[in-house]
Order: structure tokens, then sequence, then C-alpha cells
């Protein structure tokens, strides 16, 4: 698995800010954490979802690709980083 991380520089208060992803070698994601701009994450992945947080069907885009849109920002990551904001984004216990 890799680990990637973007942000999206923008202006759109209800949009996610930070983008963090788990993927495999054919950059398909397997986990997803998206955080706004007032600190508020969310998660998805085969199990989990929200209204605005879901995996992808396509493969993403290579961090060149990514990176050569001037509004993204995005650079790899390793493990450790990518599970303390996944572990961070769990829903708090009914």
């Amino acid at each position: 698995m890799r680990y990637f991380k973007a942000r999206w520089m923008h202006d759109l208060p209800d949009e996610a800010v930070l983008w963090y992803h788990e993927v495999d070698e054919g950059l398909c994601e397997a986990r997803k954490v998206v955080m706004f701009r007032d600190g508020r994450m969310e998660r998805a992945d085969t199990t989990e979802h929200t209204d605005y947080t879901d995996l992808s069907t396509e493969p993403l885009p290579s961090l060149e690709e990514i990176n050569a849109q001037d509004e993204f920002e995005a650079a790899e990551i390793d493990e450790l980083e990518f599970e303390q904001v996944w572990t961070a984004a769990a829903p708090p216990p009914p």
C-alpha cells in the first residue's frame, strides 16, 4: 500500500481542504480521510462512508498529475501518519 496527502486550496466553505488516501499499486483507494477547515474529519473504506466521503470507483491520478494542477499540492506520506489520521477520524461511539 501507498499513502498520499493532498491539499485542495480553495475558498469553498463546505468543501474539504485535506485529503488522505491509502491506495494499492494501481492507485485504487482502500481508505480515505477528508478534513474540513473547521477540523472536522470524515473517513471511508469498503464498509463505511458518509454522504460526503466515499471511495472512488476510479484509480487516483498520479502525484505528478495532481501537482500539475495549481489548486492542489500532494505528497506521499508514511503509513504511520495515515494511521494516526484514520484513527482521529473515527466516528464517536454510539
